[in-house]
């Protein structure tokens, strides 16, 4: 059907170019209608043969010598298309079979230069989820993958698969990119080093694709993720995995920085942007409906949304209500009013803290603080602080104490290279798990991991200067100890280690003094943002099979810093490092 509506679009632009056919347009002007066609590519496209892609001065296709020679050959087998064709010959020339593509008889077009790139069907979904998930789970098994994703830590800003990945029977764009945050570091020890490599350059790939401005170093480190990943890639043959890489979607990789630079960066290209539109008009409507005759109240529900939208712009216009009021597709949210935390010195672009006004817990005591949240050298390390930041302050810390103690705090963070002037809204939190009444499940533990600007020498880019705690309190002191600040009790992580090849992660573990985790006590406006930290699991038969969600944090020592959680993150931790073999 589809191409068919397509095949029709062209005939029409084939009799305007040849009759002259003027369209009038919405402004009242006239001028010749264009038809822009964008389809699923993979009918377009061949698997190991393709069209060179060039920019001015720059042929960016390998295999363009195999490619002029090739496309005589395709040309030909078009132009039998029908029943003289068998499906075979398809096949070994690595082609989809067409009856009569609907582009074939387009005037004064190139159909190949309209290939652009897809980063929801191509990468995300394609390449990702389509081949790379399935070889890994053929070689390391659903059950041990399964198994490490039902470990993995709670953060508030990754998903939680409690049930593994094997189950999943219904896909979404949104699982694919989840399951990208935690994959690659996750599997490391469960499979073989360079099928690790893979998932770490089929990754880095898809973050780099995926920037808002691209710049000639980032295409550079774009084309060294696509090198390790061809690299590595026989591995998968040599495993007995897969057979060969003659798969469209991941030869159209070889295409991407060639594309960027003539046609700019992917996002601009992406299906996702149009498959939002299946919620909006297909599945909202649905669900709106009593199931039965339901595209006549799909109808329905469509078209009053529509009058309401419209309705709704004009009050605004009018200025008879406020732009807050507008209709929005996020729900209403009851939030706590919250107060900026100011910083010792805010530079320009530095982000931005927030608190609750009114203290969630007030008035605590420090033995619960101590029992309840973990932190056992609460006071020593209050003592510390106020020596350091309070001298001239006469009250003593003690157990006797009462604090002011916050569920958590929201940092607003700005692009780490100022890609983009989008800000990310980080949350980290400190609460301790309770029983609920009745047949609510427990509520378990929130102490979320933060990266702290210890030093001077911290940076916009890269984790210089900077270091992994996790965060147990986030308090206010009375007035009498002399103090303002918003403060958070943190365990200290040691220093980052050099991180390991293949994965490029940095390593951490708990600093320990005299058998006890290193404790402090810093100032709020000190945490940079949270950071996922994913435990080392090592060979599937060293691996504790004790570790759960809720105590791997507590019983495992060591960890990656996941530079893959978002791609604020993978920006910050970009960069040269000096790698290590394995780890120590």
């Amino acid at each position: 059907m589809r191409l068919q509506c397509f095949t029709y679009l062209v005939r029409m632009s084939r009799q305007a170019d040849s009759d002259s056919v003027s369209i009038r347009t919405n402004g009242g002007c006239y001028g010749m209608n264009h038809v822009a066609a964008r389809g699923d590519y993979s009918t377009l496209h061949q698997s190991y043969i393709c069209r060179p892609v060039s920019t001015v001065g720059d042929v960016a296709s390998r295999m363009a010598a195999a490619a002029r020679a090739s496309f005589a050959l395709s040309k030909r087998v078009f132009a039998r298309s029908g029943t003289e064709v068998s499906s075979a010959e398809y096949t070994q020339l690595g082609l989809r079979p067409i009856p009569k593509p609907f582009w074939a008889e387009l005037p004064h077009t190139d159909i190949f230069s309209c290939l652009t790139p897809d980063l929801l069907h191509q990468l995300h979904k394609g390449v990702f989820k389509d081949h790379l998930v399935k070889w890994y789970l053929t070689h390391a098994g659903a059950a041990e993958i399964d198994q490490r994703f039902q470990c993995m830590p709670d953060h508030p800003t990754l998903r939680y698969f409690k049930k593994g990945i094997s189950t999943i029977t219904q896909w979404t764009g949104r699982e694919f990119k989840e399951m990208q945050r935690i994959f690659a570091s996750l599997t490391y020890g469960a499979v073989h080093s360079e099928v690790t490599a893979v998932a770490r350059a089929v990754i880095d790939f898809i973050y780099y694709a995926s920037y808002p401005s691209q710049s000639t170093e980032t295409l550079r480190r774009l084309q060294d993720a696509l090198d390790t990943f061809h690299q590595h890639k026989e591995i998968f043959v040599k495993l007995g995995i897969h057979k060969h890489f003659r798969i469209p979607k991941i030869h159209m990789m070889e295409h991407y920085i060639a594309l960027i630079r003539a046609k700019g960066t992917p996002d601009g290209f992406n299906t996702e942007l149009s498959e939002r539109l299946h919620i909006d008009f297909a599945k909202e409507g649905y669900r709106a409906s009593n199931k039965k005759n339901y595209i006549e109240q799909m109808v329905t529900y469509l078209t009053r949304r529509d009058a309401i939208h419209k309705f709704t712009a004009f009050l605004i216009w009018t200025d008879a209500i406020p732009d807050s009021q507008s209709d929005s597709n996020k729900a209403d949210e009851v939030q706590e009013p919250v107060e900026q935390v100011p910083a010792a010195t805010v530079a320009a672009g530095a982000p931005t803290w927030s608190i609750a006004k009114r203290a969630p817990w007030p008035k605590t005591a420090v033995r619960t603080l101590i029992n309840n949240h973990g932190a056992v050298d609460f006071v020593p390390a209050l003592q510390a602080y106020l020596n350091a930041h309070v001298p001239k302050g006469c009250v003593t810390a003690s157990v006797y104490d009462f604090m002011d103690v916050y569920k958590q705090i929201i940092i607003d963070i700005p692009s780490p290279q100022r890609l983009t002037d989008e800000t990310q809204r980080d949350t980290i939190r400190a609460t301790p798990g309770h029983p609920n009444p009745g047949w609510k499940k427990s509520e378990p533990d929130h102490f979320d991991c933060v990266l702290v600007h210890e030093d001077g020498v911290a940076e916009d880019v890269g984790i210089k200067g900077y270091r992994a705690a996790r965060v147990r309190d986030l308090f206010r002191l009375p007035s009498w100890f002399g103090c303002t600040d918003t403060l958070a009790y943190i365990e200290w992580f040691t220093p980052f280690k050099p991180p390991v090849v293949p994965l490029r992660m940095s390593r951490v573990s708990y600093a320990m003094r005299q058998g006890r985790r290193q404790a402090a006590v810093i100032p709020i406006s000190s945490i940079r943002r949270s950071c996922a930290l994913t435990p080392i699991f090592g060979k599937p038969h060293q691996r504790d099979r004790g570790w759960t969600a809720r105590t791997v944090l507590e019983k495992c020592s060591h960890f990656f810093l996941n530079s893959h959680q978002s791609i604020y993150m993978f920006q910050l931790c970009d960069g040269d490092f000096v790698l290590v073999d394995n780890v120590s």
